[in-house]
């Protein structure tokens, strides 16, 4: 009888301890809310290289370095009650910037400070004020590291391939500098000038087409470069421009 009622008693005890923990608990939660995620105003800036006029098929990356002098400017946070951005002494009032500055910030490799202020309401409606700074450097497309020969494979390794890029390659024919890549239609090389023909150099991507006359396979597609890696994406009239163009993909490394 002794023993039965020890152990009701040890029952009980521990219940009641379980119970305050669970009051506790509840107290800790109520009054030490966890943070919304969708209210998170930590994530700073963002820089995005643009074009005038924007291509359809241009892939947007988030960078600190641009190889264009059209620029997006971004608040990666969810809205807030205002935005105050400083570009160069200069003022803005909206979540997203697009800004063109001039073709000799490339050429002179120019770094600009960024500022952005956020004014923003917490959980418990208190307003609050971040400030972010970051800076962007501007980079001379003319050297880029796509220029050089990439030697890999072509359509996962079926063949293998080179290609010779020029981001600023002189064509003494037409007497300019522009755009330059060798190796469609065993080895041809093929520049791209203004239009029909088109080119926009990024500091991580270059798009190409090629609109005009049927020249090495008249071929269009997007360039990515990280590191020594190479990764080109391309559509080319491998039969002539009578049959429907081939997909194409080379993926390499600089030799």
């Amino acid at each position: 009888m002794k023993m039965a009622l020890s152990f009701h008693r040890c029952f009980v005890t521990l219940w009641i301890i379980f119970a305050c923990m669970l009051v506790m608990y509840a107290c800790n939660k109520e009054t030490h809310p966890s943070a919304n995620p969708r209210n998170s105003f930590n994530k700073g800036i963002a820089f995005q290289e643009d074009f005038e006029p924007i291509p359809a098929d241009w892939l947007y990356y988030n960078t600190d370095t641009v190889a264009s002098n059209v620029v997006k400017f971004l608040a990666l946070d969810s809205s807030a009650l205002s935005y105050t951005w400083t570009i160069e002494s200069v003022t803005y009032q909206t979540k997203e910037i697009r800004l063109s500055f001039p073709r000799e910030y490339l050429l002179g490799n120019k770094q600009i400070a960024v500022k952005l202020s956020i004014r923003y309401k917490t959980t418990s409606n208190t307003d609050t004020v971040k400030n972010f700074s970051k800076q962007l450097t501007f980079f001379n497309p003319c050297a880029s590291q796509c220029n050089g020969i990439f030697n890999g494979t072509t359509d996962n390794g079926s063949h293998k391939d080179s290609f010779k890029i020029g981001t600023c390659a002189s064509d003494p024919l037409h007497q300019v500098s522009g755009f330059y890549l060798e190796n469609f239609q065993l080895g041809c090389g093929r520049y791209f000038d203004e239009l029909p023909d088109s080119y926009n150099i990024g500091y991580k991507q270059i798009l190409f087409s090629a609109t005009g006359e049927f020249v090495c396979n008249s071929p269009s597609g997007l360039i990515s470069i990280k590191g020594d890696s190479i990764c080109i994406s391309y559509r080319s009239f491998d039969n002539g421009m009578l049959e429907a163009p081939l997909d194409h993909v080379f993926r390499g490394i600089k030799k």
